[in-house]
């Protein structure tokens, strides 16, 4: 129980990937609305936040589940799921 879905680094990159877009979208909508200073800052702590940990994170998880998927495809993702999860839908 320790961790539970937390310790997984997809889930933890799911919920950064979130944030970052959240961050985005606010900064984009006050660029828009309004003209003040703060929107600097919102938007050079965006651009931080990608260049240090959105994208190496997501180039991680996308780079290691591929080459773990070609490697062993019943490591990341097994045949059973074939049946539950259709080709389309998952690639």
């Amino acid at each position: 129980l320790y961790g539970r879905q937390w310790k997984y680094l997809t889930v933890l990159n799911l919920v950064l990937q979130a944030v970052f877009y959240g961050i985005s979208f606010l900064a984009d909508v006050l660029r828009l609305i309004k003209k003040l200073p703060s929107v600097k800052y919102i938007i050079s702590c965006r651009d931080l936040l990608f260049s240090v940990l959105a994208f190496p994170v997501a180039t991680f998880v996308f780079m290691s589940f591929w080459v773990l998927y070609t490697y062993n495809r019943e490591l990341v993702y097994p045949k059973s799921l074939d049946g539950i999860i259709p080709m389309w839908l998952n690639h």
